[in-house]
C-alpha cells in the first residue's frame, strides 16, 4: 500500500502526525480555489459531499466507523 509524505486525500491516512502541516493547508487551498471558482458556493459543497459520504464510505474496502462524518 502507499503511503503519503505530504499530502493524503481520503480517509485510509487521516490523523497520521506527519500529515498534519498539509491538513491546514488544504483548508487555504480550498477558500482559493473557492475564490476563484463561481460554480459552487462552500455549502454546496458540503451539502454533495454529506449526499455521497455513504456512498464514498461504502468504496472502500476498511471501515471508518472512527471517523466522523464532519471528518470524514
Amino acid at each position: 500500500m502507499y503511503t503519503p509524505r505530504v499530502v493524503s486525500i481520503g480517509p485510509i491516512h487521516y490523523g497520521k502526525p506527519q500529515l498534519q502541516a498539509m491538513e491546514r493547508s488544504k483548508c487555504m487551498f480550498l477558500a482559493l480555489y473557492m475564490e476563484r471558482s463561481s460554480a459552487l458556493s462552500l455549502d454546496d459543497m458540503v451539502r454533495v459531499a454529506i449526499d455521497i459520504e455513504e456512498e464514498a464510505r461504502m468504496s472502500y474496502l476498511e471501515c471508518f466507523d472512527n471517523i466522523s462524518s464532519q471528518d470524514f
